[in-house]
């Protein structure tokens, strides 16, 4: 028994199935591809023809300008880029930048037809826009206004969204800090997009420390515009001097004797603990000059020119009678002025009595030109007087005459009235 065939395997099946197509087939011929399309297409005409044509609305019959065929590998961006080349003449333009994101920004998703004759063309997608790379400010920082509610574009652009005016910055951040922008504004001005990129990379956020010149200590207190007076843009942040003078020129006490490096010595934290290396100049402090103030060697806050001679400071004593001149540091030290050396050029020994090296005044009680041999020992005038006159000595008052090394026996050897 043979099994029996499916009806629409018959012919009368497959003749049937046939018409049908062929029906359909004419129908859409007839109707241009209508039954297919939700909607009449945009009638809006433009100034010049682009295609072809002057508006969408001309190709209702020819849905393949905008619609490639399955098998075909052009998507309808690029059936959309035939007609509207220039788009893509300038690569900084809004179009060329969005058709640069990849195959997940098309045309279509803002530009839409099939919506009826008068529909617009344009239905902006806010969440998908790249608003960072189109305008370089980006919106991440600005998701709510100051009511809680989101933004939109009409917010900031108004009903024309090619256009921005900067006063709305101004108006929409007093309602947050009016204290804050008002003495901004007279600090920076108004063109806030010269600075601000909505990431506050520029504001609150901005870490000065990662730049070439960190805040530290009292700097860290500063602010902007006392550092940045007058800046308008990015390139007057930059363009502000870096070097200590630039600020401190005013409180240079030293009237520039120093020069302008003011970090040799002061330091960020304090600008009065100055920390001044006088080892490094050509009279380094030791003893007790290491001990004064700056101030006693250099009154009224003079340093350049300052006198390194001794005599500057230490005026020459009425004592040496002017024997000595200014040298003072043949006999004195910077330990301390006091007691002086004078063993090399002391003829006589200072030293030749058991109490050792005595001090000047003990033999030259008055001045250095004068001296005395009373001043230790067992010398009495009338002692001495005696003695010499019992040896015949009538000539005692210059004692360095007869005993030149302080020895009893050069006398004795010398002798008679000399």
């Amino acid at each position: 028994m043979q099994p029996a065939r499916l009806g629409c395997l018959s012919a009368t099946g497959l003749l049937s199935a046939w018409v049908t197509l062929l029906v359909i087939g004419g129908i859409i011929l007839a109707n241009g591809g209508e039954m297919f399309s939700p909607g009449d297409l945009n009638a809006q005409a433009g100034s010049q023809p682009l295609g072809g044509v002057y508006s969408h609305g001309e190709l209702r019959e020819r849905c393949s300008a905008c619609h490639p065929a399955f098998w075909e590998r052009e998507s309808m961006s690029d059936r959309c880029l035939m007609c509207h080349t220039a788009l893509l003449q300038n690569e900084k333009d809004f179009h060329a930048v969005m058709l640069a994101q990849g195959k997940e920004v098309t045309c279509r998703r803002c530009h839409t037809d099939h919506r009826g004759a008068k529909a617009s063309l344009t239905v902006m997608d806010v969440s998908n826009f790249p608003h960072d790379q189109t305008t370089r400010f980006s919106l991440r920082g600005h998701q709510k206004m100051a009511d809680g509610s989101s933004f939109k574009c009409a917010d900031c652009h108004g009903p024309e969204l090619k256009r921005f005016e900067l006063a709305t910055c101004v108006t929409c951040h007093q309602q947050l800090e009016a204290a804050f922008i008002s003495t901004h504004i007279v600090s920076f001005g108004q063109e806030c997009l010269a600075c601000h990129d909505g990431l506050d990379t520029y504001g609150q956020a901005f870490d000065h420390n990662q730049q070439l010149f960190p805040l530290l200590g009292k700097h860290a207190q500063v602010a902007c515009e006392d550092c940045h007076p007058g800046a308008r843009n990015i390139s007057d942040l930059r363009d502000t001097p870096q070097d200590c003078y630039a600020c401190h020129a005013q409180d240079d006490v030293h009237q520039g004797q120093f020069g302008q490096d003011c970090a040799a010595c002061h330091q960020v934290n304090d600008w009065r603990q100055a920390t001044f290396d006088h080892s490094l100049t050509a009279f380094p402090l030791d003893g007790a000059h290491a001990r004064l103030t700056c101030e006693q060697c250099h009154p009224n806050r003079q340093f350049k020119g300052t006198s390194t001679a001794c005599a500057a400071c230490h005026a020459e004593p009425v004592y040496h009678q002017g024997l000595f001149g200014l040298e003072c540091a043949a006999c004195h030290s910077t330990e301390a002025w006091s007691p002086a050396r004078f063993d090399e050029r002391h003829t006589f020994p200072l030293n030749h009595g058991e109490a050792g090296v005595v001090d000047c005044k003990v033999c030259h009680v008055d001045s250095l030109q004068a001296y005395t041999c009373y001043g230790c020992h067992e010398h009495q005038p009338t002692k001495i007087a005696k003695k010499h006159q019992e040896e015949g000595i009538r000539n005692f008052q210059d004692c360095m005459h007869c005993h030149p090394t302080g020895r009893k026996e050069e006398g004795e050897e010398g002798g008679g009235d000399d």
